[in-house]
């Protein structure tokens, strides 16, 4: 990388906005896994985590990150570890939204 880059990246913060879901992506997979309502999710974020968020937000956060995880699994192999998590996490979301 040339110093100029180096010295760019050091020196500027990314805009991009991350939730404040995402470091909790992976208990949210688990409780969903186990059958949990989003409502109990959100209650485990508030109680546990100390994280404020509406059920709507979640539900939102869910399709977005489901959304993204499928545009993301198809550029990469298919024996990936994301892929295989980004599948479960979009069929886990289809069974909740049928159900």
């Amino acid at each position: 990388m040339n110093a100029k880059l180096e010295k760019f990246i050091k020196d500027t913060k990314p805009k991009k906005r991350v939730s404040k879901l995402s470091p909790f992506a992976e208990d949210i997979e688990t409780l969903i896994s186990k059958n949990f309502t989003q409502q109990q999710i959100v209650d485990y974020l508030s109680i546990e985590e100390n994280i404020t968020v509406s059920r709507q937000s979640l539900s939102s956060w869910l399709k977005k990150k489901s959304e993204s995880d499928i545009k993301t699994s198809t550029k990469q192999a298919p024996s990936s570890k994301s892929t295989q998590a980004a599948k479960r996490l979009t069929s886990m979301f289809k069974d909740k939204k049928d159900a």
